[in-house]
């Protein structure tokens, strides 16, 4: 052991290894007369032979985004693991050893440093032989097809292109509004999740698309329908059959085969596959047949500035005019990447289109769920949010101006994000063929850092992080005359209208409580995904 520790402080010397001069660590080098020495990725818990940390990430009390934050709260922000290859669906073990990362700090220094921290295993993984293929989620940073996608659709992301959608999610959320008071007047119970996927997935049609799905409003969805029963039938696939039989690669892989499960799965994913190359093949259609316009009967884009027409477009599709940002598949369609002038491969798109339509309408569904779940079992919080959205809104439509001014609305989202992460983790890994360094730690060639964004958002060690509390009993509630209850559905679903992002400084709950919440829209917490 000390041989191999002393090889690889030698390799991170730059005196020693000229290959590792350009990656020095800050935290290496010499300051105000003080360096700091390298030291090992600290150890986790064990593992056992075969099994790894089986042990330590499994069991009925919680997923494994559960089992590694009460690690972090034992072992800190940094620990090494052994991840059995079924339970995280990336090799981790391709290149070298598995770190758990849930330090603030090193977080920030390892998206520092792109060149050196990347992702590098979904090529060798099976997720990229399932719908996704060679998405933005599932191409690795050394891929050109990732930077070329990204290049072509970042334009969609920008503050721009969602003030240009904002009229089309505002015309959605009315139809989600008057779902929750048709069904909040009867009296039972609102199942919210389900009603906010089809809400969601509606979104993503229409900026999307420019397709109509209408799920809202009860018109039949195959693709909703298809997309329940391959979840269904995934997780059976990871519980395997009994015991730990989905934690490994090849268990899970002959219990499928033994229950058939593997042969659904590949059976809606084709099918999936076929719907999502008829959409792609229905707006190629529209793009040849209605002179390029993406939107025929959509909610037309705000008035351009003289200067933003374009004289060739006058008259034609307002997707056209200068400046004016095109929905996401007429994008990937008919503009080509700014660096290599080439359109985005056909196969691609519909990787591309696969994975908005999925990933794009499933984790924001979920969180807000969990945003009306906390919202509506807190209310304290239920007031100020209440109060907020009537001081800056009123009774009057919703702009997209007024999102900006309500602070404490963006600040319980972002609270709700910071507790209940739709992404628990991602994976970052070092260079294979180099010993490297992060903060005073040495990192071996290939180490993988699986990123525990639960973990890091409840790292009671870091100064960075508040821990979470049960919060206090809020104020009694009033029904004056003319005033709506603030857990009444158009109170709480104006927040979820508010921008997204991981930390907060917000006081929303972040535990249920025992008392139940008096609004007309009520959940049970979403089993962990």
């Amino acid at each position: 052991m000390a041989a191999v520790m002393d090889k690889l402080l030698s390799d991170t010397n730059p005196s020693t290894n000229p290959s590792m001069a350009e990656d020095t660590n800050p935290s290496m080098a010499k300051g105000d007369g003080v360096s700091t020495e390298v030291v090992p990725i600290p150890s986790g818990p064990p593992p056992l032979p075969f099994l790894g940390n089986l042990r330590d990430l499994t069991g009925p009390d919680g997923g494994l985004h559960e089992h590694i934050t009460r690690l972090v709260s034992e072992y800190g922000g940094l620990f090494s693991l052994q991840i059995p290859s079924g339970l995280i669906n990336l090799p981790t073990a391709k290149f070298g050893g598995t770190v758990v990362l849930a330090d603030p700090e090193l977080l920030g220094e390892l998206f520092q440093r792109p060149d050196v921290f990347q992702k590098r295993l979904f090529k060798h993984s099976a997720i990229r032989r399932g719908l996704g293929g060679q998405g933005l989620f599932t191409t690795d940073d050394d891929e050109p097809i990732h930077d070329q996608a990204a290049r072509v659709l970042l334009p969609a992301f920008s503050m721009r292109g969602m003030q240009e959608y904002f009229e089309m999610i505002k015309e959605t959320t009315a139809v989600l509004q008057q779902q929750f008071i048709e069904q909040g007047a009867a009296g039972a119970a609102v199942d919210l999740h389900p009603l906010l996927s089809r809400y969601t997935f509606d979104i993503i049609g229409k900026v999307g698309f420019g397709r109509d799905f209408s799920s809202l409003t009860g018109r039949p969805c195959s693709f909703l329908d298809r997309f329940q029963e391959f979840s269904e039938s995934s997780l059976r696939l990871q519980q395997g059959i009994g015991g730990f039989s989905g934690a490994f690669k090849t268990s899970k892989a002959v219990a499928g085969l033994v229950t058939g499960e593997l042969a659904t799965s590949k059976r809606i994913v084709s099918q999936i596959e076929a719907e999502v190359k008829a959409v792609i093949a229905d707006k190629k259609s529209l793009l040849a047949g209605e002179g390029g316009c993406p939107f025929k009967g959509a909610a037309p884009a705000p008035a351009p500035s003289e200067a933003e027409i374009d004289p060739a477009a006058a008259g034609g599709c307002p997707f056209a005019k200068k400046g004016i940002v095109k929905d996401m598949a007429t994008r990937m369609l008919t503009e080509p990447d700014p660096e290599t002038g080439e359109l985005l491969p056909d196969d691609n798109i519909v990787n591309q289109a696969a994975t908005f339509l999925i990933a794009g309408h499933d984790s924001t569904s979920t969180a807000i769920t969990m945003l009306l779940y906390h919202v509506a079992q807190s209310p304290d919080v239920e007031e100020r949010v209440y109060n907020e959205v009537m001081s800056v809104v009123g009774d009057g439509p919703i702009t997209w101006d007024a999102l900006g001014k309500m602070k404490y609305c963006t600040q319980v989202v972002k609270e709700n994000l910071r507790l209940f992460s739709p992404a628990a983790q991602f994976v970052k890994t070092s260079p294979p063929d180099q010993t490297v360094t992060l903060g005073r730690y040495v990192v071996p060639p290939g180490t993988s850092f699986v990123c525990s964004t639960w973990g890091l958002h409840r790292n009671k060690m870091s100064t960075r992080t508040h821990s979470s509390s049960t919060p206090t009993a809020g104020p009694t509630r009033t029904r004056p005359s003319g005033r709506r209850t603030p857990g009444s559905p158009s109170a709480t679903a104006s927040a979820a209208a508010s921008g997204s992002s991981s930390r907060s400084s917000s006081s929303a709950s972040a535990s249920p409580r025992s008392s139940a919440s008096s609004t007309s829209a009520s959940t049970s917490p979403p089993s962990s995904r």
